[in-house]
């Protein structure tokens, strides 16, 4: 007797946009594909679109699921390997299949061995030479330096790259010849993680303005100039730069002089992109020493234009020991700057806000609108009212008064990490600004009857949804790292 089963009577097409509308639930699109051959055939481009893999027995599962039906690598779009420590035996299995996800647009690596100290283990040693020697076959084959010419185009559509690794008994790995991902003729986004980016990339200057790069991640790496500079001579035109120094992990030994101690080099370094950088973001570990007695522009600037040519350059982040903060200083900053945001993990930038930076020199900048104070801390280190007191809130009002006096908004954010440091790995809780202080708050003509306005005091009101906003930033923050530790069980339910 047959049964009659209503889905299996509408059109394809409508049947191809119910399961779009369950691509959330993975569980009852494994259900569905069971159901009959021709389900099956329209779920499955579903189901392998994107791959996360927890486990090496994940990985190895989807090899031999290949293996059956070597089609479905065809519907395999993302790919994010985050094997766990000693969890990872069965990946290698699937390593090797990589170079033939002809449609892969995103690609995430992770060692399993990048926390707590693990890079020491020995399983470790052979993770960086045998299966980062594999990545870098496979990238090698995608470039401009593969010379088997009748090689079909490998990752042809790859879009993202991310890795996140170590060396042999060292928490930092060197770039060296794995640089020729920089040569990838499709790749528009990469995020690197503890990285030692050195000299040995001086290979990438025979490809200059070649590659379509637009937003490079460099995060708590040990970066030369000259292996910045090499890097930098590839993308046609980059948009997006985020140079994360070294800073967190006191075990290793930075082999590389922090940029700031070399102005006229780094600024050298961006001058290619200075035609298309669109926002730039630097974190360090250290202040610029030297400043010339006789004059507040720093020494070290005496020779350089800074990023006051960067024509596209709209948006900056950075900390407040950044050598390019001291180039905003010295009327280095680009012309059409915009916004500037200033982060300070010192927590002392609420004392005296007006000194954090050189009011004078943020005026000269004629289309500036927004400067942002990101206050960093941890959780357990902000008390609303600690936070708030001794002055800090007056001279904070004080400040965004000066501020809008020239048309420039001021915000303050705060930036809640716990804990945990850079780079942020999976299942941690990665540190978002969360907007305590607006620019409105002390809008002159609001509150004047209840003590807030033209004559400069705060108002009892405002203060009081200032604390509340501030208390109501830290419940978020908790909520998202309890949803975070959640998600990472539920990998192994």
């Amino acid at each position: 007797m047959s049964v009659s089963f209503p889905l299996l009577s509408l059109a394809d097409e409508l049947v191809l946009a119910i399961i779009q509308e369950c691509t959330d639930d993975l569980e009852s699109l494994r259900c569905l594909a069971r159901t009959c051959h021709h389900l099956q055939l329209l779920t499955e481009p579903f189901l392998y679109r994107s791959i996360f893999l927890r486990t090496g027995k994940q990985a190895l599962q989807l090899a031999q699921s290949i293996g059956t039906h070597p089609e479905r690598v065809f519907a395999i779009q993302c790919v994010d390997m985050r094997c766990s420590h000693r969890r990872g035996d069965g990946i290698k299995t699937l390593i090797p299949l990589l170079k033939d996800f002809k449609n892969l647009r995103e690609w995430t690596i992770e060692s399993p061995f990048c926390n707590y100290g693990y890079w020491r283990e020995t399983a470790a040693a052979t993770w960086v030479e045998d299966d980062m020697e594999e990545f870098y076959t496979i990238l090698k084959l995608a470039s401009p330096l593969n010379t088997i010419t009748a090689q079909p185009k490998v990752l042809p559509l790859l879009k993202s790259f991310t890795l996140h690794s170590h060396g042999i008994s060292d928490r930092y790995y060197n770039l060296g010849r794995l640089g020729v991902l920089f040569l990838h003729p499709s790749l528009r986004n990469i995020h690197l993680s503890c990285a030692e980016i050195g000299d040995g990339l001086d290979f990438l200057r025979a490809y200059p303005a070649s590659t379509p790069l637009t937003s490079l991640v460099l995060d708590e790496c040990d970066i030369s100039t000259a292996g910045l500079s090499h890097i930098l001579s590839v993308p046609r035109g980059l948009k997006q730069l985020t140079i994360s120094e070294s800073a967190h992990h006191s075990d290793h030994d930075n082999k590389f002089q922090q940029i700031g101690e070399q102005p006229i080099e780094i600024f050298a370094a961006l001058e290619p992109q200075k035609h298309s950088l669109q926002f730039l973001k630097h974190t360090c570990r250290a202040s610029i020493e030297g400043v010339d007695e006789g004059s507040s522009r720093p020494i070290c600037f005496a020779d350089t234009a800074g990023l006051f040519n960067f024509e596209a350059l709209t948006n900056i982040e950075v900390s407040i020991n950044s050598v390019f903060k001291r180039a905003l200083e010295a009327h280095l900053g680009p012309r059409d700057l915009k916004s500037i945001r200033l982060v300070d993990v010192s927590g002392s930038i609420l004392d005296n806000p007006e000194t954090a930076i050189d009011t004078h020199a943020l005026m000269r900048y004629r289309h500036l609108q927004d400067f942002d104070l990101i206050h960093s801390t941890r959780e357990e280190e902000l008390l609303v009212a600690e936070m708030w007191g001794h002055g800090r809130l007056e001279k904070v009002h004080k400040f965004t008064r000066l501020l809008q006096a020239c048309n420039i908004n001021l915000q303050v954010y705060i930036e809640m990490h716990g804990t945990l440091f850079p780079p942020y790995l999976y299942g941690e809780t990665v540190p978002k600004p969360s907007l305590a202080f607006p620019s409105d708050w002390c809008n002159p003509r609001s509150n004047i009857e209840d003590g807030g306005g033209n004559d400069g005091k705060i108002s009892k009101g405002d203060v009081d949804n200032l604390m509340e906003r501030t208390q109501q930033i830290i419940e978020e923050y908790n909520g998202r790292v309890e949803a975070d530790r959640s998600s990472f069980s539920l990998t192994f339910s």
